[in-house]
C-alpha cells in the first residue's frame, strides 16, 4: 500500500531523504497501488523498559523495528524513543513488522510523496461473531481468523501482492 506523506514537515520528522529514499513511479503505476492510511505525523518509537524490542507505535498498531539495520535505515535514534508500560504496549494491537528501509515513491509530474509499506490488518466480525483479520479492508472475514490460526480466503493473496509491490518497488529503486 501506498501512503501519502502529508507536508514537507512530516517529510522532515521522518527524516526522509528523497535522494537516496525516492523512486520515480509513474501515475498509472501509483494508481495500482492501494492507497493506506496518511503518514500525518512524526514516528512514534516506543519501548517497554528492560525489553530490547522497539516497536512503531501505528495507529492502533505496534510494529516492530525488526533489528538494528532497520533501525538505522530509517534514520531513527535512540532518543527518539519514548517509554511505555507493559500494559500500554499490550494495548496496542499486533500489526506487520515495520519494513527494513523507507522506500518513497511519486509521480515526477505530481508533487505528492507517498511510503511504500505492507497492508495493514483491520479487526473485522466474521460470521460467526470472532474477531479476524481483514487485510483488503473489505469488512467481509476475509483474512487470518485469530481464534484457530487458519489461512481465510484472500489473506495469503494480500500478503503477496504486498511483498510483490515491496520487491518491485526496491528492484525500481536500485536502477541506475
Amino acid at each position: 500500500m501506498k501512503r501519502h506523506v502529508v507536508s514537507p514537515t512530516i517529510l522532515t520528522d521522518w527524516r526522509f531523504d528523497t535522494f537516496l529514499d525516492m523512486a520515480p513511479y509513474t501515475a498509472a503505476e501509483l494508481a495500482a497501488v492501494p492507497d493506506g492510511v496518511d503518514l500525518s505525523k512524526g514516528p512514534e518509537l516506543v519501548q517497554v523498559s528492560g525489553n530490547p524490542a522497539v516497536y512503531v507505535a501505528d495507529g492502533a498498531f505496534k510494529r516492530h523495528v525488526v533489528n538494528p539495520t532497520s533501525f538505522a535505515a530509517w534514520r531513527f535514534t535512540s532518543g527518539d524513543i519514548k517509554a511505555i508500560t507493559a500494559s500500554a504496549l499490550a494495548a496496542l494491537e499486533a500489526g506487520p513488522d515495520w519494513p527494513a528501509e523507507p522506500l518513497l515513491v511519486k509521480d515526477p509530474s505530481d508533487p505528492a510523496v507517498y511510503v511504500l509499506d505492507v497492508p495493514l490488518p483491520t479487526a473485522a466480525e466474521d460470521d460467526a461473531g470472532s474477531a479476524s483479520w481483514d487485510t483488503a479492508g473489505s469488512g467481509n472475514g476475509a483474512g487470518c481468523t485469530l481464534a484457530t490460526g487458519t489461512p481465510a480466503s484472500g489473506a495469503q493473496g494480500a500478503w503477496l501482492v504486498g511483498i510483490a509491490v515491496l520487491g518491485l518497488a526496491a528492484a525500481r529503486r536500485k536502477r541506475p
